[in-house]
């Protein structure tokens, strides 16, 4: 990758409800930056460089709450980030059924990529985004964020810790408070596509689920 290692620039691909996280925790990193990276003993630092979404209210609306100038919109919004020569790492933040597409993409342009889950539909095309990253030399990370999150961090060492006292797991139960499916901003949920099969697969038994099983992983 050719850049001023100094300064990673991060591109997001979607503004959409995940987004305001992801954009949210990289200008925390970006503002605190010199603290961070000093106590990690690093010099890199992280930047909030651009953005793109096929829709134009979406994406002005995100980029501007974060002070983003670099926009990309129109119907191949995602594409001309990844050509973007200043953005280094890319976030692929939109529906599933496009998650193939653009990692392979930007890993072909040495973009690193940060994916949300899951990663596609069917095992051949993370093999195929597998392939990707080991060919040209890029990390390729999946959001599956439950298994950082400090309860089940805390979970998972208190278990272990009582494995000979408690016994195997045998059953495991999850509860979820948010309601199905995905009806967009008047319930729970700020999107719908994960109620449409051609964009979800297999809806949110795969969507969120993907979460629970993780963290038992």
């Amino acid at each position: 990758m050719s850049h001023d290692k100094q300064v990673i620039n991060v591109g997001l691909i979607g503004c959409g409800c995940i987004a305001e996280n992801h954009a949210f925790s990289i200008s925390l990193v970006e503002n605190n930056a010199r603290k961070i990276w000093k106590d990690a003993g690093k010099k890199v630092r992280v930047k909030l460089h651009a953005m793109a979404d096929t829709d134009p209210a979406a994406l002005d609306r995100l980029a501007s709450a974060f002070a983003v100038s670099k926009r990309y919109g129109g119907p191949r919004a995602g594409y001309d980030l990844i050509d973007d020569p200043d953005v280094h790492a890319v976030y692929v933040l939109v529906p599933t059924v496009d998650h193939l597409d653009y990692v392979l993409k930007a890993a072909a342009r040495g973009k690193h990529v940060f994916c949300e889950k899951p990663l596609a539909f069917f095992p051949r095309d993370v093999q195929a985004m597998i392939a990707a990253r080991d060919e040209h030399g890029v990390v390729i990370q999946v959001g599956l964020v439950f298994r950082s999150a400090p309860q089940i961090v805390y979970l998972k060492k208190l278990m272990a810790e009582n494995a000979a006292r408690w016994g195997n797991v045998s059953n495991v139960v999850f509860r979820d408070t948010q309601e199905k499916p995905y009806k967009g901003k008047e319930e729970v949920h700020g999107s719908t596509w994960r109620g449409d099969v051609a964009k979800a697969h297999a809806g949110i038994l795969f969507e969120h689920t993907i979460h629970d099983i993780d963290g038992l992983i």
